[in-house]
């Protein structure tokens, strides 16, 4: 029997959910992260009206539990209603992240919405922590996968519908620029990834 050709699925924003992974672990940036995270909220003023950390785009929560159990008062936002983690966040956290979800979206205009959805969640004196895939990683991938150009990405699976698309440090900030947010600190680094953190405050320089 012959084989049954691909059907070819272009890529939509809400179909974003199915490249989320059921990993049994914290993702890398979510453990790099935690010294910066948990220094962050050290130093902030107390406020008991403000929360720890939102993890937004956080999949089915594998990052969110990660937080809880290192006793941090974290939350879970995602839209895709069987993750778990649809109902929308109350109140503002010091930390919001948003981590692996620019990279999977098709289009700017939806990536720019992403950004602004975990920005509006953001305390005044917090810090949005951006992780994507980065461009040469795409590339590469790409390139080993046959993976098919897409708008300015590629889709990652055929059937699915699922979409990769790299960004490096400066498109974040670009993205972050629009919505009056400014690259506020360095942090450590992740292989493959790029990393950002933005805020409304003027730019300082801490070592990581």
């Amino acid at each position: 029997m012959a084989d049954r050709p691909i059907v070819r699925a272009d890529p939509t924003a809400a179909a974003s959910f199915k490249t989320a992974i059921a990993r049994p672990r914290r993702s890398a940036p979510a453990k790099k992260l935690t010294p910066f995270i948990k220094r962050v909220l050290a130093e902030s003023p107390q406020n008991p009206s403000v929360r720890g950390v939102l993890d937004y785009g956080c999949g089915r929560g594998a990052d969110v539990n990660y937080f809880r159990s290192l006793g941090i008062d974290a939350g879970g936002y995602d839209p895709h209603p069987p993750f778990g983690f649809a109902e929308s966040p109350v109140g503002l956290f010091m930390v919001v992240t948003l981590i692996f979800v620019l990279n999977v979206l098709p289009t700017e205009e939806a990536r720019l919405e992403a950004m602004r959805g975990a920005a509006a969640r953001l305390a005044p004196e917090g810090v949005l922590i951006v992780a994507t895939r980065s461009t040469v990683t795409i590339r590469r991938e790409a390139d080993r996968k046959g993976w098919r150009a897409w708008g300015d990405g590629f889709v990652s699976d055929e059937r699915r519908g699922t979409f990769q698309h790299g960004m490096d440090a400066e498109d974040i900030v670009g993205l972050g620029e629009r919505l009056g947010l400014r690259s506020q600190r360095p942090l450590p680094t992740v292989p493959d990834t790029s990393l950002v953190a933005l805020s409304r405050r003027t730019p300082t320089t801490r070592p990581v």
